[in-house]
């Protein structure tokens, strides 16, 4: 996905709905996001590239390794609430 960066200004950034990939194929996470790079920078007037991790399917760690060996850097916090049911 590909959205404005400041939503005054012509920059953009691409970012990820989310990735999965199995325990099967794990082998093939790093060429979904060097295909995901190459995408992004592809698009005209993208400034920067956003990923998240999540634990949501597996330990995120794993997932955050990839990105920072990819050349991403860690920018903040992800958090969340629930709802509680009643």
């Amino acid at each position: 996905m590909v959205d404005d960066l400041y939503h005054v200004l012509q920059p953009k950034y691409a970012t990820d709905l989310f990735f999965y990939v199995s325990e099967r194929d794990q082998v093939n996470a790093p060429g979904l996001i060097d295909a995901f790079i190459d995408w992004a920078w592809s698009e005209p007037n993208v400034v920067s590239i956003r990923l998240c991790a999540t634990d949501a399917v597996v330990d995120y760690t794993r997932t955050a390794k990839l990105y920072k060996r990819k050349g991403f850097v860690q920018e903040g916090e992800m958090y969340e609430m629930k709802r509680i049911s009643k």
